[in-house]
């Protein structure tokens, strides 16, 4: 039964990791949209590539702690 637990466990941090990803992934897409709109201002062009470096930066900071974690 605790074998049982430690991979409910991994499943669940599993489940979380893939939807933070899944979430920063949305908005590096929304962020690119904004980027590629000949309707965007500069203004908001620059404030999407800030804003989308950061969910970037945050993404591999993600990925770093899943290597970490030791899970498969």
């Amino acid at each position: 039964q605790q074998d049982s637990q430690e991979a409910l466990k991994q499943q669940v941090a599993q489940t979380h990791l893939s939807t933070q990803l899944n979430a920063m992934n949305t908005l590096i897409y929304y962020y690119n949209s904004q980027i590629e709109s000949s309707k965007s201002s500069q203004e908001t062009i620059d404030k999407a590539r800030v804003k989308r470096r950061l969910i970037v930066q945050q993404s591999d900071d993600l990925i770093e702690e899943l290597d970490d974690l030791d899970i498969e």
